[in-house]
């Protein structure tokens, strides 16, 4: 994407400041819901002994984490805000680099695809808020749309293997 796509994607954004509002609030807390729905379902496992579950629910997601920590730091490649000099509808920090692939959005997508294994009334609602999570990230000019892609690549790498060979 160029500075101008960018530009025109969020303008509409930015000349309604209740919209603009309700971007940055979803973008903000969203990931809490999935970090949340996560920790509320590993404890539910836990103190229900369901091991096989937990291992199945937790592992994906802890490979995932730390996959896409490791290579988003190899790479280091700049935000859109920083290669192409323009101001986030979120709050930012210039220069921090790390955006190549999406770490919230590859989390979010791995605790979504972990809930599926309890079935679609799991599954269902944190995939929608695993897709506004990566959405608002390009949305927002946090990240491009390849490291969104990224994100959904390698949640779906990590999760696979779990759900259809173990």
């Amino acid at each position: 994407m160029t500075k101008e796509r960018y530009e025109r994607l969020m303008a509409p954004i930015r000349r309604r400041p209740k919209l603009h509002t309700a971007v940055r609030l979803a973008a903000k807390w969203l990931p809490f819901v999935t970090a949340g729905g996560f920790c509320l379902m590993s404890l539910f496992l836990l103190l229900t002994a369901q091991w096989r579950a937990l291992v199945l629910f937790v592992l994906p997601c802890a490979l995932c984490f730390g996959i896409v920590t490791v290579v988003r730091r190899a790479l280091n490649r700049p935000r859109p805000y920083d290669a192409l000099h323009f101001e986030p509808l979120c709050p930012y920090r210039p220069g921090k680099g790390k955006s190549t692939p999406s770490r919230h959005t590859a989390a979010a997508f791995v605790i979504a695809l972990a809930f599926w294994q309890f079935g679609m009334l799991w599954g269902l609602p944190f995939t929608v808020v695993a897709v506004l999570i990566g959405l608002s990230r390009v949305v927002c000019g946090m990240h491009w749309p390849h490291d969104v892609l990224l994100g959904v690549v390698a949640a779906v790498m990590c999760a696979v293997p779990f759900f259809f060979f173990l």
